[in-house]
């Protein structure tokens, strides 16, 4: 509900790197799991990130589409 498209998550990443929020990001899955709910569907989560805005975990669902995995959907628990 964040994020309602493509442009709008674009812009937030943009204003997000421009306002110093994303700063000595990190990225960690060391403790996702990859939970299917579908043949075609998939939920990753917990995807842990670190920077100058704090803590946060990322939950993404991916979708096999003809063939490719693409993210199509994003959602975040700021700590």
């Amino acid at each position: 509900s964040e994020w309602p498209d493509k442009e709008t998550y674009r812009d937030f990443v943009k204003e997000s790197i421009d306002m110093g929020y994303l700063d000595d990001l990190k990225i960690s899955n060391e403790n996702a799991k990859i939970t299917f709910e579908a043949k075609n569907k998939a939920v990753v989560y917990p995807i842990d990130a670190t920077a100058s805005f704090g803590s946060a975990s990322l939950k993404a669902v991916l979708t096999d589409e003809n063939g490719k995995w693409l993210v199509t959907d994003v959602t975040m628990e700021q700590y």
